[in-house]
């Protein structure tokens, strides 16, 4: 005890000087300590300056009980309250449903209590001002809420143990605001409502917690709200361990385990967005995740495995998670299974040892698979089927000894883009009807005789490589799902292979692949004397919003015209009404002719038709075009780009342009994957290196930019965020000191320079921890460039 403190000794012994703490409460000094003798201390406390009530004794012997109000008001100022018992307020014997204790401002610090609740809640913290420290206390409810936390200010509950035989109500109840939870432990075992309840629009912070024991609701459940979770085991329950509804929330170095087959460990609905990172998720016997009904987020660096009865991530309803660089392994059935609609991205991601498919998709489903390794399983290894589709790129599949690695059926439609499958069964296995597109995929160590099993279907194949047993080595086989234009022609298969290099517009690419090779079918026709049927029509209409790089996909379209011998040159000359808004009508006409002479032979570009001047489109340009669709001059192909309304609605009031215009290719805007493959682009060019722990956080702000209601196009969208990164991430490495400003470091974008909007650097910036962090960076670049 300070020397410099008043002290003051309360106790129940007969001829005690004070035998009320209300009373020495109102007496004391500022700043003095209240010793409080074991007893039963009916009163209502009420703190409103600095004072310390300190228990001798056992606690439990040291209870304080309200009687017509809570047993203890914090009002206002700092105060102590430390190794006493805190009961249920009770009036005339009856639970009132009092609050045990209130703090309705200024900062109380509770150790080492007890807190036992009633029908009340235990803890009310209820007023903006309200900054309680509690720790090493024991708060036990029994029809009520523990904790109920609707204030704002700074709240810190420390080592304490939270238990509720309540049946409708959460033990912690957070309402407003954002308390810090650190190193506590939730028990669920009596009760039969939730752990943490969440709701509208608040938050909180659990660290280092451990939560368990929830048989009939989550142990968390995040409405509306959000929450983050650092370092917390939260585990045995017979309910899910955590939903998330309309929410987001993040949760690291978790680890979620041992829930029973009664429902999925983790469940996510509507419109939410969590993040899970480096959290491990395992031996969940109702599986491991839920997305539906719109549901998103993402998994990045996380373990799941040991998955019983239910998938490791099922994705259902137009849900949309993204799973990034996590490990999926060891399951009696499937490891992700998309169905009724689910979307999703996997990505850079590894899934072995599974009893049923790896990952499959189903019922309308459209998944995309890329950079993966999938291995080890008793079936097949990628499942389409029921008209689901994705995009499978980069992709190793291996060791599926008892079946074919791919199976496609009942018009699914996926695409194999540059994978390589081996030691298995089977290649790939297309039956019922079932569809999808097969490039430049590998296979080799195949136990058939056949890489290929396909019955009543009709998929796409094009330059796939088999390892020739005989021979040992690797062959393109010129059979009737190979692809003979670009087998014949090297260099249309480099420009192809350029074109695949483009960011997104998939759908763009495979009409153009399929437009070229009827193209080049005529062109044989015609070398070999054949009568053609139809006219060779080259020109096209290149639809969508701008800035989705219609321009670069015109280029290589005249490339491999030209390559086919449609065209005589690959030239490209590009006009716009953008050029002669400024120019006075003789100058706009000579322009104009230039650029028409030096397309003849090529291809031309118009860009928005609809909006060039009515004179110079009609006595100049459609006098032009008219030469090149009647062949008055060299075959010239013709691109018309614009956005589809506006540019399908102009050329209907144009007749000349009717009929001459077959192929569409629609353009879309850029997904937010799309966007994040344009700033890995940008970072490129301009000498970045991107940390590996960015991933999930620029996922995350592609998604957020890209949902962004402007005017910019997302490409644009993107091209204004990277120079905002470009300048916080200067700002920030301008804290280094001079002797730790390698170029690695420099040139290193982190997850901070990614998700920062305030003005001011934010305050890791420059601190130890964050030196050390960019330290380790550059240590590991210097040693691979050593």
């Amino acid at each position: 005890m300070s020397s410099d403190k008043t002290a003051f000794r309360v106790s129940k012994k007969l001829f005690s000087r004070n035998s009320s703490i209300q009373q020495a409460i109102d007496e004391a000094p500022i700043g003095s300590v209240i010793e409080i003798d074991p007893g039963v201390y009916k009163e209502d406390i009420v703190i409103d300056k600095y004072i310390e009530l300190v228990g001798v004794g056992n606690r439990e012997n040291i209870i304080i009980q309200g009687v017509k109000s809570s047993s203890v008001t914090m009002k206002k100022g700092y105060a102590v309250i430390r190794n006493v018992t805190l009961k249920q307020p009770k009036e005339f014997g009856f639970d009132r449903g009092m609050d045990t204790v209130y703090i309705e401002n200024g900062t109380l610090l509770m150790d080492s209590c007890s807190v036992l609740s009633g029908r009340g809640p235990g803890v009310t913290i209820d007023g903006d001002t309200a900054e309680p420290i509690i720790r090493h206390c024991e708060l036990i409810s029994r029809k009520n809420s523990a904790v109920i936390n609707k204030g704002k200010g700074n709240v810190v509950f420390e080592r304490c143990r939270f238990l509720s035989y309540a049946k409708g109500s959460p033990i912690i109840h957070i309402l407003e605001g954002k308390p810090n939870f650190k190193k506590c432990t939730i028990i669920g075992n009596h009760t039969e409502s939730c752990g943490i309840f969440v709701q509208k629009d608040a938050n909180g912070k659990f660290e280092d917690c451990d939560i368990y024991g929830f048989d009939h609701e989550a142990a968390i459940y995040l409405w509306e709200s959000s929450a983050s979770f650092y370092r917390c085991k939260i585990h045995d329950g017979k309910h899910c361990g955590i939903i998330i509804r309309d929410g987001n929330g993040k949760f690291e170095d978790c680890s979620i385990f041992s829930f029973e087959k009664d429902a999925p460990a983790i469940r996510v609905t509507g419109k939410s967005a969590p993040l899970f990172y480096k959290t491990s998720i395992h031996n969940c016997k109702g599986g491991g995740i839920i997305f539906e009904k719109g549901g998103s987020g993402f998994i990045d660096k996380c373990q799941l495995y040991g998955f019983i009865f239910r998938p490791a991530i099922r994705i259902f309803e137009e849900a949309h998670p993204s799973i990034l660089r996590s490990t999926i392994h060891d399951g009696n059935v499937e490891g992700i299974v998309s169905t009724s609609d689910g979307k999703g991205v996997v990505r850079d991601c590894e899934l072995y040892s599974f009893t049923s498919y790896p990952i499959a998709a189903m019922n309308g489903a459209e998944l995309d698979v890329l950079n993966c390794k999938i291995s080890q399983g008793n079936t097949h290894g990628l499942f389409y089927s029921q008209r689901s589709s994705g995009m499978v790129q980069d992709c190793q599949l291996s060791k599926f000894k008892n079946a074919a690695a791919v199976h496609v059926s009942k018009a699914a439609n996926p695409s194999l883009i540059n994978c390589q499958i081996y030691d298995c069964f089977q290649g790939v296995q297309v039956m019922e009807h079932g569809r999808g597109k097969f490039e430049r995929c590998v296979f080799w160590e195949i136990e058939q005789d056949e890489v290929w099993e396909i019955n009543e279907s009709n998929p796409e194949i094009f330059l796939c490589k088999e390892m020739n047993k005989d021979r040992g080595q690797y062959v393109i086989k010129d059979t009737a799902y190979s692809d003979g234009l670009l087998i014949s022609n090297p260099k249309v298969n480099q420009i192809f292979e350029q074109v695949e290099q483009l960011v997104g517009q998939w759908k763009v690419k495979a009409k153009m692949r399929d437009v070229l090779h009827y193209l080049d079918y005529l062109e044989d026709r015609k070398r070999l004397g054949v009568k053609l049927m139809d006219e060779t029509k080259i020109h096209g209409l290149f639809l969508g919003p701008p800035e989705t790089g219609k321009e670069e996909m015109a280029k290589y379209y005249g490339q491999m015209l030209k390559e086919i011998g449609v065209i005589e040159s690959d030239n490209l000359v590009k006009i716009s009404h953008h050029e002669f808004a400024s120019l006075d009508p003789f100058m706009s006409e000579q322009l104009l002719k230039e650029r028409l002479e030096k397309a003849i032979g090529g291809l031309l570009f118009i860009d928005s038709i609809h909006l060039f001047p009515g004179e110079l489109l009609a006595l100049t340009l459609l006098p032009y075009l008219e030469l090149i669709f009647k062949e008055d001059v060299a075959p010239t192909a013709i691109i018309l780009a614009g956005p589809e309304k506006e540019l399908k609605e102009g050329i209907e009031q144009i007749p000349l342009l009717k009929g001459h215009f077959e192929h569409e290719y629609i353009f879309e805007d850029y997904s937010p994957e799309d966007m994040m493959s344009i700033f890995f682009q940008l970072a490129k060019e301009e000498g970045y290196i991107i940390d590996d722990t960015c991933m999930s956080v620029l996922l995350r702000e592609m998604h957020r930019i890209w949902s962004k209601k402007e005017e910019k196009s997302n490409r644009q969208k993107v091209i204004e965020y990277f120079q905002i990164v470009q300048m916080v991430q200067s700002q920030r490495c301008v804290q280094l000191p001079k002797q730790e400003r390698s170029k690695e470091a420099l040139m290193t974008i982190m997850p901070e320079d990614l998700a920062w909007k305030g003005e001011e650097p934010p305050s890791s910036f420059g601190n130890k921890e964050w030196r050390q962090k960019i330290k380790r960076i550059s240590s590991s670049h210097d040693s691979k460039n050593n």
